[in-house]
C-alpha cells in the first residue's frame, strides 16, 4: 500500500499542468475528499481509497475530479492498457467536466501528454474540433 498523501504529492506537478494553473497539497487533499455517491458510479473505489488513505500498489488506478460537481471516483483497471483506452476512449482527460485526472500505476503516479495525429499536443483548454472524430487518432506518451 501506498499512502494516499505520497500519490498527492507525486502528482502536484501533473495536476498544475492539467489545470494550467498552480496547486498543492492541501488543495487536493480537500478536492479529493468529496467522493460522488452516485449508483451510475458503482465501480467507484473512491470510498475504499480515503477510508486507507492509501492505494494499492500492485494494481492500475485512475483518480478523476469534477470540477463542476466538486467531487471525486476513482476506477480500478487491470492494465495499462485498459488505463490507455479508458483515458482514450471514454475522454477522461479531455473531458471538458473532469478537472484533471491521476493516473496511478502500481503505487506511482503517471504522468502523460495527449498528441493528435500531427502530432500536436492537445490542451484541455484550447479543444475545438469534435471528439469524436478524433479518438482513433489520438496517442498518449507517457513520461
Amino acid at each position: 500500500m501506498v499512502s494516499l498523501s505520497e500519490i498527492i504529492k507525486q502528482s502536484i506537478d501533473f495536476i498544475s499542468y492539467q489545470l494550467n494553473d498552480e496547486v498543492n497539497q492541501y488543495e487536493i487533499e480537500n478536492q479529493i475528499k468529496k467522493v460522488r455517491r452516485d449508483r451510475s458510479f458503482a465501480d467507484n473505489i473512491m470510498t475504499q481509497i480515503l477510508k486507507s488513505w492509501s492505494v494499492d500498489s500492485e494494481k492500475v488506478i485512475l483518480i478523476l475530479h469534477y470540477e463542476h460537481d466538486s467531487d471525486t471516483i476513482a476506477y480500478k483497471m487491470d492494465s495499462i492498457d485498459e488505463l490507455n483506452r479508458k483515458l482514450k476512449s471514454d475522454f477522461y482527460h479531455l473531458n471538458p467536466f473532469i478537472s484533471y485526472v491521476i493516473p496511478i500505476v502500481k503505487g506511482k503516479v503517471k504522468t502523460f501528454k495527449m498528441f493528435d495525429q500531427d502530432d500536436n499536443e492537445i490542451i484541455k483548454e484550447e479543444i475545438g474540433f469534435n471528439v469524436k472524430e478524433y479518438l482513433d487518432h489520438l496517442k498518449i506518451k507517457w513520461d
